[in-house]
């Protein structure tokens, strides 16, 4: 048993090669002669008869299609026919009006060849074609009409013109009741035709009608296209075989393989329409049925083995040289996902790759390049802008400098001093000297002191700077205390507002003498908007950074990975590569992980051109709610919408979309299980503000101010750029974000001006 095996095994490993290049090929062999041999086996065994099944199932429906758009035919005639009978004119017998009505409707529906009205004892009396005075109370349809039923297009010889015809006819009645005649419209057997033929059955094939006793009464289809004269021994209107008859007693259609009037082998479906007392039959050839069938086995088979035969080889090529240079690719985007910039492909290593690969290589080495000289001048630029901004402050400095001279020459002034301290745009207050050179108690402020801390004046003449400074004591004596008149100290601090809220300030103090007492004067700036300001600048820089750098480099590295993309998507679909099929995907699912990251970049560039429409911002929420509400839905969570009535405002719909898709999914992800997001909009101070409302866990302080920037994210495997994104969408439409955060949860505020931009 193991020396079978044995030899089982070693054969295995002559007939399989051991190498990928030798498995490829073999491989490719069985690809192109087993799905030959399972493509005839499956025709044979299922194609052809399936396809005997969809062409009689094919030929049901347009029999059964036709059959409604013929009883509707006939129905809305019998409905003109009725609606004459109902007239004024036809109740009331005036022959006159009558005959003007009959006049209008064969110019409405010139389909039919008389209007007769037949008197209560059979006789025509108004006729189109003056047929007066002939009795036809022998008629079926007359005698329905006396019995108050309608007749709907019966097949009846005329005995009036001795010609087949279709009657349509409706009882008239008096205004009292009583049985006044009939109405007949007359039409010719053509009428129907145009409505049989309008869908042929084949090449061969057609579709006619027979009445109750088997005669058919609608001209063969071939007669009219191919100009013949009706034979004497044709089929039409005379009598067809039985065989039809079973059909009359049954409501459902019958399907039969016979030899039809023109001595043809054909399947016919046979269908009753009960409404009319007719059948409708379809018929096709079966020599015609199986036609396309075998003409697509003949193209399928040639086009087929075409198709193999020229790709095997150039599948085995492709495969050996595409692999490696991927390989480069993959380790180097790892490499940048890292932030190592330093990471380069050897040309020499992928000599006898594609064009495209080696294009992509050398872009790729190009971008890491690119990417590492940008980033070393966007750190010389930030050094650079840090240091125009101390020389700014030193020129503010300077500036207070000399405004504090000014302000000490008016002193002697009251008038002058009591005018500039109440409408000084800056804070100021004058303090009296503790011990230790400390400053005590406040001996005067002005009004924008009190507009600043939030007090009245008497609190805080009541107060002392360390009551309501952060760290005062501790920032003072980290700076040399002025022991001379005109020597300023320059300190920045914090302070707490009435309201608890905490302000940074700058205070320039001098020591003065007034009098005989040693007094601080003290001027005061907020900072808060200030470093909002340079914070905002800081960060835009680095977001124009970042966006131009990815407008400079995406076009040529979007691309070749579009080419590369494309001809891994060709070769993953490939039957010979499906043992690699796992490895194409892992490719361009990396391939699309790179380039959704460029788009974001692309996203961020300052020229961005929008669209700015008028447009309602609860219009755009409620379009995109589903969508919110579905990606909710999948976690367990809830979108909720809290929509006030708010004015039109300039907008991007697509911008304005993609920013509330990335704060709800940003806030969503954030969130557990069985919460709720809430998406508000109101008016509030002129603007129109949109507040998404999380309940996660909220945002580190640390992470807070620094939001907005690339690559600064609470997410193990997040980017910062969506964030990023959106700060750039608001910028364009002149608005602002505020975010807001506790350990409840985070809310983003996005602030629209209600004035053009």
């Amino acid at each position: 048993m193991a020396t079978a095996k044995q030899h089982l095994s070693r054969w295995f490993r002559h007939l399989i090669p051991a190498s990928l290049e030798g498995r490829l090929r073999w491989g490719s062999f069985l690809l192109v002669v087993l799905p030959g041999v399972l493509f005839f086996l499956f025709f044979s065994t299922y194609v052809l008869p399936h396809e005997r099944e969809e062409a009689i199932i094919r030929l049901e429906q347009g029999v059964s299609l036709r059959s409604k758009s013929i009883t509707t035919w006939a129905i809305n005639k019998g409905v003109k026919i009725r609606t004459l009978a109902g007239s004024e004119s036809a109740r009331g017998l005036d022959k006159t009006a009558l005959a003007i009505d009959f006049q209008a409707a064969l110019q409405v529906e010139n389909i039919f060849n008389d209007l007769i009205f037949i008197n209560s004892d059979g006789k025509t009396e108004v006729s189109i074609n003056n047929l007066v005075n002939i009795d036809v109370s022998d008629s079926t349809y007359f005698k329905r009409a006396l019995a108050g039923q309608a007749t709907v297009a019966e097949v009846t010889m005329d005995p009036i013109s001795s010609q087949w015809q279709l009657m349509v006819a409706a009882p008239v009645y008096s205004f009292d009741g009583g049985f006044s005649g009939a109405i007949l419209g007359v039409m010719p057997l053509s009428a129907i035709d145009a409505v049989v033929r309008d869908v042929d059955v084949g090449r061969a094939g057609e579709t006619y009608l027979l009445t109750e006793t088997g005669m058919r009464f609608t001209a063969p289809r071939f007669v009219e296209e191919e100009g013949l004269v009706l034979k004497k021994d044709s089929c039409y209107l005379k009598p067809l075989d039985p065989q039809f008859a079973e059909v009359f007693s049954s409501d459902t259609s019958r399907v039969k393989s016979y030899i039809n009037c023109q001595d043809k082998q054909v399947i016919g479906v046979q269908q009753p329409i009960n409404e009319l007392n007719w059948v409708i039959v379809g018929e096709i050839e079966e020599r015609e049925m199986l036609a396309p069938v075998y003409g697509m086995l003949l193209n399928t088979s040639m086009i087929f083995f075409l198709v193999i035969f020229a790709v095997m080889p150039l599948t085995l090529v492709l495969t050996r040289t595409i692999t490696r240079p991927l390989e480069y690719l993959l380790a180097g985007s790892e490499s940048i996902k890292r932030l190592d910039y330093s990471y380069r492909i050897d040309s020499e290593q992928i000599s006898n790759a594609p064009n495209e690969l080696k294009q992509l290589c050398s872009t790729f080495n190009q971008m890491a390049s690119t990417i590492k000289i940008h980033s070393k001048r966007l750190e010389e630029q930030i050094s650079q802008r840090t240091q125009a901004l101390g020389q700014i402050a030193e020129g503010l400095r300077q500036q207070n400098v000399i405004r504090r001279q000014i302000e000490l020459s008016l002193l002697q002034s009251e008038e002058k001093y009591r005018m500039l301290f109440d409408r000084a745009t800056d804070a100021i207050v004058i303090m009296e000297i503790c011990d230790g050179g400390l400053p005590g108690r406040f001996i005067d402020v002005n009004e924008k002191t009190c507009q600043t801390l939030g007090y009245g004046k008497e609190e805080l003449l009541a107060l002392t700077p360390a009551q309501i400074g952060v760290q005062i004591k501790k920032s003072f004596e980290l700076v040399e205390h002025p022991q001379d008149d005109d020597t300023n100290i320059l300190l920045e601090t914090e302070y707490v507002k009435k309201s608890g809220e905490v302000i940074p300030m700058e205070v320039n103090i001098r020591k003065l003498s007034l009098g005989d007492k040693q007094i601080y004067f003290a001027i005061g700036r907020d900072l808060s908007l200030r470093r909002k300001m340079d914070q905002e600048m800081a960060r835009l820089e680095r977001l124009n950074l970042v966006g131009e750098m990815a407008a400079s480099i995406g076009h040529e590295v979007r691309n070749p990975m579009t080419t590369v993309r494309g001809f891994l998507q060709m070769l993953g679909r490939k039957k010979e590569n499906a043992s690699n099929a796992e490895y194409f995907k892992l490719m361009i699912e990396e391939i699309d992980r790179a380039n959704s990251i460029i788009t974001e970049f692309l996203s961020l560039a300052k020229n961005k051109t929008v669209e700015l429409k008028q447009n309602n911002l609860n219009t755009i929420i409620r379009a995109i709610d589903p969508l919110l509400k579905a990606d909710a839905i999948m976690d367990n969570k809830a979108v909720d919408l809290e929509l006030g009535t708010i004015p039109e405002v300039y907008l991007d719909e697509k911008e304005i979309r993609q920013l509330i898709f990335n704060l709800v999914h940003n806030g969503l992800e954030a969130m557990p299980s069985r919460t709720r997001l809430v998406i508000r909009t109101y008016v509030e101070n002129n603007e129109v503000v949109l507040a998404i409302q999380d309940e996660g866990s909220g945002i580190p302080a640390e992470i807070l101010n620094k939001l907005g920037t690339p690559f600064v994210t609470t997410k193990e495997k997040g980017t910062g750029l969506g964030l990023a994104v959106c700060y750039s969408i608001a910028n364009r439409h002149n608005a602002t974000i505020v975010p807001e955060s506790s350990p409840q949860g985070t809310t983003f505020y996005v602030r629209f001006k209600t004035f053009p931009i």
